[in-house]
């Protein structure tokens, strides 16, 4: 698993998971903007500039509510200076913390525009068929599907297809969904989720019944055979 979150400026590792799923950052939160070295608090907090401790909402058990239910709601933090000990406390939302951590522009906390969450999922539909057709070389099967890599489904859907796909010259490749889907109209105002992506799981010289086939046995659970394909990704024979 990777170290951090390659997609966001500040670090955020894996254990972030939830808190990035939810946009909810609770007491006692600590992030750094690159990754502590050291083997204690005070040898790794020696060589930073500053970090970030959350000291607002108190932590919860069990919060479950969507990423959009928590992007309005407070959050109160402080910015730690270790080199000269100096707390700065902000008051902002879990939104703005978010983005700021995502692309590190202190001028989020001031802007008085409201900030529109960005768009955390993609519909199948959206994916841009012509443009994996031409990352497919002649005789291979694609099979392409939206990846977000802390929502549980889409990581089980991926880690299942994989279980299956040892026995093939089997590629993975990841694209990003501004250049690989349409965006609609009414989506244009809205900025993508940073971690949202889509992923091109290339079979080289596989059949495509084969390959639906595979699809199938893996993220098909169900007693009755009313599998559809498109609920899950895009088939593509070349």
């Amino acid at each position: 698993m990777s170290e951090k979150y390659s997609e966001l400026r500040w670090h955020l590792p894996p254990y972030f998971k939830d808190s990035l799923a939810k946009c909810r950052f609770e007491q006692g939160t600590v992030i750094y903007k690159d990754k502590p070295l050291g083997e204690n608090w005070r040898e790794e907090i020696n060589n930073i500039d500053y970090l970030i401790q959350v000291l607002y909402p108190p932590a919860t058990i069990g919060v479950k509510s969507a990423m959009l239910s928590h992007w309005d709601s407070e959050v109160i933090f402080e910015f730690f200076y270790p080199k000269t000990k100096e707390k700065k406390v902000t008051k902002t939302t879990q939104g703005r913390l978010f983005t700021f951590l995502w692309k590190d522009n202190l001028e989020i906390f001031y802007d008085t525009k409201p900030l529109l969450p960005p768009l955390t999922k993609i519909d199948v539909k959206s994916i841009d068929k012509k443009f994996f057709k031409e990352k497919i070389p002649f005789g291979n099967v694609g099979f392409v599907l939206p990846y977000n890599p802390i929502n549980d489904i889409l990581v089980w859907k991926l880690n299942e297809i994989k279980k299956l796909s040892s026995k093939y010259d089997f590629e993975e490749l990841t694209f990003s969904i501004e250049e690989s889907c349409i965006i609609r109209k009414t989506e244009k105002d809205y900025e993508i989720y940073p971690l949202l992506k889509t992923k091109l799981l290339l079979y080289r010289n596989a059949r495509f019944q084969e390959v639906y086939e595979l699809i199938k046995s893996a993220v098909y659970k169900g007693t009755k055979d009313k599998f559809s394909i498109e609920t899950h990704g895009i088939l593509i024979n070349r």
